[in-house]
C-alpha cells in the first residue's frame, strides 16, 4: 500500500504538570502521521520520554494526505487505534501520583521532608518502569527531600543528568531549581567554587511569581552561608539583604525573620556584638508577636557571651530557660550534636554567678567533646578561669596553658582551612577567566579561518579567471621580454662593475673608522678604572665616618635606655617585694619599649605574643636578672627562662639557651 504524503512539522516539547484537549489533540494527530509513514520508532519515543506528560506547541502544521488508485486503507483500523491511545493516555499514571503526593507533603511543612523520601522511596525499585521525564522528576523531588531533610549528598551524578534533562525539556522554574540542589551537592562535598557557579547560574532562571522569590531567598541563603566559609563577611551580609528582600517578595514573613536572624553570627565574626545582640533581640520580639516562640527560643543562643561578659545576668538566666525549655534542641537534658558549646556559655554564666560547683560541672562536660578544637579551648579556658576564681594558682596555669596551645592548635588549623578555601577559590576563578579568555580566542580564530578560507576561496577563483584571460596577453609580451633581455643584461653588467668599485671604497673607509674606535675606547677605559678608584676611596672613608658616627650614637642611646627613671621604678617594686607594678606601670614600660628601641617591639607584636612574654622580653632587655623579672612579672623563675627559649625558636626557628635570645635582643633599638 502506497501513499502520498507530505508534511511540514515543527514541535518543540516541554515538560509540563498539565496538558490542555487541544495541545494533546495536537499529540495524538502527530502520532497518527507518524504510523501513517510507518515511522514507529519517533512513536515509541514519545510516548516513552515525554509522556505523561507533555506540552506540545505546534508551529507550522501541513499535511496532505491522498492514497493512489486501488489502494485504499481500512481506516476503522486507524481510527480504533486512536480512541484506544487516547483512552490509554488519559488514565492517571501512578508513579505521578506518588511523585505530587510526596511534593505536597515536603511542601506543606519542612520537617516533614523525611515523610516524603519514605514515599518516594515506595516508588524507587520501579524506576525502570517509568519513562525517561518521570525518572528525572523522581530524582529532583528525592534530592528536594533530602536537602530540606539536612541529609548529605554523596554523589553529583544523577543531578547532573537531572540538569541537562531540564535544560532542554524543563520550566524556568524546574531549571533553577536543579541548578541550585546540583550548588548544595556541591556544597556538601565540599565543593565551593563549583557550589557558587550553579548557585549563581540558578539565579539567571528567575521567574516573576512568588515561587520563584522563595526558591532565589533560599539560593542567596547558600551563597551567604559559603561566602561565610570563606570568612568574606561582608559579602555574606549583603547576600543576607537579597535573601530577606526576595523572602518579603514571596510574602514569606518567617523565613524573612529567619533570615534576618542569620546575620548575628555574621555579626559576631566581625566581633560586633552590640549589632549581634540588636539582630537578635529584634528577631525574638518579632517571633514572639508571631506566636513562633520555639523560633523565638532557639535565637536565645546567640547572644548568651555577650550578655555573660557584660554582667548582665538576669536577662542571660531568661534566654537559658527559654533555650532550655522552648528550643526543641533537647532531649533528656541532653543538646543535640552540633550545639554542644551550650554547655560552656552555660558554664560562664553559672561561674558569673559564683556557682562553682555547676560551672566545673559543665565545664568538664566539655571535655566529653574535646575532638572538636573549639570545644576544646572552651573547656580549658573555662577550667582556667574557674580555678583562678577560686585561688587555685598552679590549675590556673596548667589549663590556661593547655587552652593557650589548644587555641594555637584551632588557630592553625582555621587558617589552613581558609587558605585552601580561598586557594580553591582563586584557582576556580582563575582556571574560569582562562577557559573563558580561551573560549574567547577560539570562537575568534575559527571566524578567522572562516573568513579567510572565504577570502581565498575568492582569491583562488578570481586568479584563476583572470589567468584565463591574460594568458593570451603575456604570450603576446614574451617575445617582447626577449628582446629587452638582452640589452637589460648588458646594463646589469655594467651597473654591477660600478657596484664593485663602490664596495671596494666603502671597505677602506670602515677599516679607518675601526681603528679610531679602538683608540678612543681605550682612552675612555683608562679615564673610567681612574673615577672607579677615587669613588672607592670615597666610599671607604664615608664608611669609616659612618661607623664612627653610629658607635657613637649606640652608646648614646643604651645610655639613656640603662639610666632612663623607668627602672628605678621597678627596682623599687623588687625592693617591695609586698607590692606589685600596677597596670599603669605596665602601660609605661610598653611606651618606654615602643620609643627606645622600636624594632625590638614591633619584631616581637608581629609574632602575637603573650602580654607576658612581652614583658619579659622588655625586662630582660633592660638588663633586669631573670630571678628579678620572674618577680615582677609574678611567675616562677624557670618559666622567665623556658619563655625566653621558647621565643629563640618561635621568633629565630633555632633550639638554644635563654641567654642565647638575650644576645639577640640586647643588639635591637
Amino acid at each position: 500500500m502506497k501513499f502520498k504524503l507530505s508534511t511540514k512539522l515543527v514541535i518543540k516539547v516541554s515538560w509540563h504538570k498539565k496538558m490542555s484537549k487541544n495541545e494533546f489533540s495536537k499529540i495524538i494527530a502527530y502520532i497518527f502521521i507518524l504510523l501513517i509513514i510507518n515511522d514507529l520508532s519517533k512513536v515509541y519515543e514519545i510516548i516513552e520520554n515525554y509522556y505523561p506528560p507533555i506540552r506540545c506547541h505546534c508551529f507550522c502544521f501541513f499535511c496532505k494526505f491522498a492514497p493512489e488508485k486501488n489502494n485504499r486503507i481500512n481506516m476503522k483500523y486507524i481510527c480504533a487505534f486512536v480512541v484506544l491511545l487516547i483512552v490509554g493516555c488519559s488514565q492517571s499514571n501512578e508513579f505521578d501520583l506518588v511523585m505530587n503526593q510526596a511534593n505536597s507533603v515536603m511542601e506543606a511543612r519542612q520537617d516533614d521532608a523525611n515523610m516524603a523520601m519514605s514515599i518516594l522511596d515506595g516508588i524507587k525499585t520501579q524506576l525502570n518502569e517509568m519513562s525517561l521525564a518521570q525518572r528525572m522528576r523522581f530524582y529532583l523531588l528525592y534530592s528536594k527531600a533530602m536537602n530540606k531533610g539536612y541529609v548529605k549528598f554523596s554523589s553529583d551524578s544523577i543531578m547532573k543528568k537531572v540538569v541537562d534533562f531540564y535544560s532542554y525539556h524543563g520550566s524556568n522554574y524546574e531549571i533553577m531549581t536543579a541548578q541550585y540542589l546540583l550548588g548544595c551537592i556541591y556544597r556538601d562535598l565540599g565543593d565551593s567554587p563549583s557550589a557558587l557557579k550553579s548557585l549563581y547560574d540558578a539565579t539567571n532562571y528567575a521567574g516573576e511569581d512568588k515561587e520563584s522569590y522563595r526558591m532565589l531567598a533560599h539560593i542567596h541563603c547558600q551563597i551567604a552561608d559559603l561566602l561565610e566559609q570563606q570568612a568574606l563577611v561582608e559579602s555574606d551580609l549583603k547576600e543576607l539583604d537579597i535573601a530577606r528582600n526576595y523572602a518579603l517578595l514571596a510574602g514569606d514573613t518567617v523565613d524573612a525573620i529567619t533570615i534576618f536572624s542569620l546575620k548575628a553570627p555574621a555579626y559576631s565574626l566581625r566581633n560586633q556584638m552590640d549589632s549581634t545582640e540588636i539582630v537578635t533581640d529584634s528577631c525574638i520580639n518579632m517571633f514572639q508577636r508571631m506566636g513562633l516562640y520555639q523560633y523565638a527560643a532557639q535565637m536565645c543562643g546567640y547572644d548568651l557571651e555577650f550578655l555573660i561578659r557584660n554582667r548582665n545576668f538576669e536577662k542571660a538566666k531568661e534566654r537559658i530557660s527559654a533555650y532550655e525549655m522552648e528550643s526543641g534542641y533537647f532531649n533528656e537534658e541532653e543538646i543535640e550534636a552540633g550545639r554542644e558549646v551550650y554547655y560552656y556559655f552555660k558554664g560562664l554564666y553559672y561561674l558569673g554567678i559564683n556557682n562553682v560547683d555547676s560551672a566545673q560541672l559543665l565545664f568538664r562536660k566539655c571535655l566529653d567533646y574535646i575532638d572538636d578544637p573549639n570545644m576544646k579551648v572552651a573547656s580549658y579556658y573555662g577550667l582556667s578561669q574557674l580555678y583562678d576564681r577560686v585561688g587555685q594558682p598552679d590549675s590556673t596555669a596548667k589549663y590556661a596553658l593547655l587552652a593557650y596551645n589548644a587555641n594555637d592548635s584551632a588557630h592553625q588549623k582555621n587558617e589552613t582551612e581558609t587558605t585552601l578555601r580561598l586557594q580553591a577559590l582563586y584557582n576556580y576563578g582563575k582556571h574560569q577567566e582562562e577557559a573563558l579568555k580561551n573560549a574567547m580566542q577560539t570562537a575568534s580564530l575559527q571566524r578567522w579561518l572562516f573568513g579567510t578560507f572565504i577570502i581565498l576561496a575568492f582569491l583562488v577563483c578570481t586568479s584563476i579567471f583572470i589567468y584565463i584571460r591574460r594568458k593570451k596577453a603575456v604570450q603576446k609580451k614574451i617575445q617582447l621580454m626577449q628582446e629587452r633581455y638582452e640589452t637589460e643584461k648588458i646594463l646589469l653588467q655594467r651597473e654591477m662593475e660600478e657596484m664593485n668599485a663602490l664596495l671596494e671604497e666603502k671597505q677602506s673607509l670602515l677599516e679607518n673608522k675601526d681603528n679610531l674606535l679602538e683608540r678612543k675606547k681605550k682612552e675612555l677605559n683608562i679615564e673610567i678604572g681612574k673615577r672607579e678608584q677615587s669613588i672607592a676611596e670615597l666610599q671607604e672613608r664615608i664608611a669609616e665616618y659612618e661607623r664612627n658616627m653610629n658607635i657613637k650614637d649606640i652608646a648614646i642611646l643604651e645610655d639613656e635606655i640603662q639610666n632612663a627613671p623607668m627602672k628605678d621604678d621597678f627596682n623599687y617594686y623588687l625592693k617591695n617585694v609586698t607590692e606589685c607594678p600596677s597596670n599603669k606601670d605596665w602601660d609605661k614600660l610598653t611606651r618606654f619599649a615602643k620609643s627606645k628601641f622600636p624594632k625590638l617591639y614591633v619584631m616581637l607584636r608581629n609574632y602575637n605574643i603573650s602580654e607576658r612574654e612581652l614583658r619579659i622580653c622588655v625586662l630582660t632587655r633592660l638588663m633586669f636578672k631573670p630571678k628579678d623579672v620572674a618577680v615582677l612579672v609574678g611567675c616562677r623563675f624557670p618559666e622567665v627562662s623556658l619563655t625566653r627559649s621558647r621565643l629563640l625558636k618561635k621568633i629565630y626557628g633555632i633550639d638554644g639557651k635563654a641567654s642565647d635570645f638575650d644576645k639577640r635582643i640586647m643588639l635591637m633599638y
